[in-house]
């Protein structure tokens, strides 16, 4: 519930911007005492809500980002390292290679 900044009264109003001031209190709204008379500024409602909801948005991205890296983290490590070859794996690629490869008669 808004309050008064100089009485503290909380029966306030919503009040009505006076020349140049939309400029110089861009987010925020303008209310008035009806005790005292005073004016004071509020953050607007509709920059609350805003900054609310990017935050949600902002979270989950954050969430959904992370928890993306850590599936595809998962995926790609089998618990075996393809790029380190140990000596029998060579040798068994050596063994693949043919030594005489067939060569090819020509008929005419």
């Amino acid at each position: 519930m808004k309050q008064c900044s100089a009485c503290h009264s909380l029966h306030v109003r919503r009040s009505t911007f006076h020349v140049g001031e939309r400029e110089a209190h861009l987010f925020q709204s303008p209310y008035q005492c009806d005790d005292c008379g005073a004016r004071f500024w509020v953050l607007s409602r509709h920059v609350r809500t805003r900054v609310v909801a990017t935050a949600i948005v902002f979270a989950m991205v954050v969430i959904l980002s992370t928890g993306f890296a850590t599936l595809l983290s998962g995926i790609g490590s089998t618990g075996h390292d393809s790029t380190v070859m140990d000596s029998t794996t060579s040798t068994n690629l050596l063994q693949l290679v043919p030594v005489n490869p067939p060569t090819t008669s020509s008929r005419r």
